[in-house]
């Protein structure tokens, strides 16, 4: 998922990113991976989705697109670590896709709306924000720079 890359990336460069945005993703906490973060469901998903293709896995339930391609199951069980570089991000913006069900992405999208350090949106989308809602992408995204 795009928001365990884009975590891992500010451990590393933290203090050159000035903004962080998280599209309908995962926020992992320090130390954690994908699979600590999803439950039985994603995990069902992840085991079975590799069958005709051993340890390649289909990354998001029920989003079939040619832009997808498989990933390695171990992908998922590599942590994040926190080095303190994370911390020196400015902005962290969250978008929460509310039109797909089931979602992993909920309890990402109320962790962060109580944070104050965090800006949160609600799309009227599927997962694929980009393609829905690119209007009001755009607008959050350019209110960053």
């Amino acid at each position: 998922g795009g928001g365990m890359v884009i975590t891992g990336l500010a451990t590393r460069l933290g203090a050159r990113i000035d903004a962080l945005v998280y599209i309908d993703a995962f926020v992992p906490g320090d130390g954690q991976s994908l699979w600590d973060i999803t439950g039985d469901y994603e995990h069902r998903h992840y085991i079975a989705s590799q069958k005709d293709t051993p340890g390649l896995v289909a990354p998001i339930i029920g989003e079939l697109s040619e832009r997808l391609s498989r990933q390695p199951l171990l992908t998922l069980i590599e942590a994040v670590r926190f080095t303190g570089e994370e911390a020196r991000v400015p902005r962290r913006v969250y978008i929460f896709a509310t039109d797909w069900e089931p979602t992993p992405f909920r309890r990402f999208f109320e962790q962060v709306s109580g944070d104050p350090a965090w800006q949160v949106h609600a799309a009227k989308s599927g997962h694929d924000v980009m393609r829905d809602q690119p209007g009001q992408l755009l607008q959050i995204v350019l209110d960053c720079a």
